[in-house]
């Protein structure tokens, strides 16, 4: 009889060391918060990469200081509250040389343990190249309409996507025409 609850711990100790192990080394930082923000109770390496603080810093102070908006976190929790879990939240987080990152949260509720479990991913270059995406599009699309050459789009079925202006006035069409 001991001997099986000798090997039911050690079992139980290496269950609990892949968990500890898998949290540690993730690339996504990990953390267990309070409810209602007063703590963060558990982090990761990668969250404190993510934030520039180091773990006493992060488990030293309420959670909600390091959001951009405190509101957003308000609204994650109203939807935990709703719904139990949250899926790729977009919210911003401060650091700690002060600059706002964006990021994908995506959380559980332990309503009974008064703690939520989650997950961060900084999408803040992802983000900056959306923008730059963006406006080079506008750009491109403001060069292409007020060219004086024709520019036309068809696709392989032959229909026409898009015509810029100079051509719209030729063929006395309107926008919505084409």
């Amino acid at each position: 009889m001991a001997n099986k609850k000798m090997g039911q711990d050690e079992e139980l100790k290496k269950s609990d060391q892949k968990y500890r192990d898998l949290f540690e080394n993730s690339v996504v930082g990990m953390f267990r918060s309070n409810l209602d923000g007063s703590a963060l109770l558990e982090i990761n390496q990668a969250l404190c990469d993510q934030s520039g603080y180091s773990r006493e810093e992060l488990l030293s102070e309420p959670s909600y200081i390091r959001w951009a908006d405190p509101g957003t976190r308000n609204e994650m929790v109203k939807q935990l509250k709703k719904f139990g879990s949250v899926v790729n939240f977009e919210a911003d987080f401060i650091t700690k040389n002060g600059k706002i990152k964006h990021a994908l949260f995506s959380a559980k509720l332990y309503p009974e343990e008064g703690y939520i479990e989650g997950t961060t991913i900084d999408i803040t270059e992802r983000r900056r190249a959306e923008e730059a995406l963006r406006k080079a599009n506008d750009f491109n699309e403001t060069l292409i309409q007020a060219s004086p050459a024709f520019f036309v789009a068809i696709s392989p079925e032959g229909k026409t996507l898009m015509m810029n202006e100079a051509m719209l006035t030729l063929l006395e069409y309107a926008p919505e025409e084409i």
